[in-house]
């Protein structure tokens, strides 16, 4: 016989971290796509390895379809609105 806690405590940690985990992963897909060319730059800082090479080269590509969409430029325009609609000064 088990315990009607024990029956449900399963499925709400994974419904937890299942969100959680959507939640992270979308933040960095919206990262990936807002700011590509930045996160290139970033990764050249980087010893030139076979898994950052691998980065750069899908980072390259969705820089490529990100900037030819416009999203870049548009993410930037808004966040300096923002930035200047709440008195914050870019550093």
């Amino acid at each position: 016989m088990t315990l009607p806690l024990q029956d449900h405590a399963q499925p709400v940690r994974q419904n937890k971290l299942r969100r959680i985990a959507i939640i992270i992963y979308g933040t960095l897909a919206l990262l990936l796509l807002t700011m590509p060319d930045e996160i290139l730059a970033r990764l050249d800082d980087f010893n030139p390895t076979l898994p950052v090479r691998a980065a750069q080269t899908v980072v390259g590509a969705i820089a490529v379809v990100s900037n030819a969409l416009g999203i870049p430029p548009a993410f930037h325009a808004v966040r300096n609105a923002i930035m200047t609609l709440a008195g914050v000064q870019q550093i």
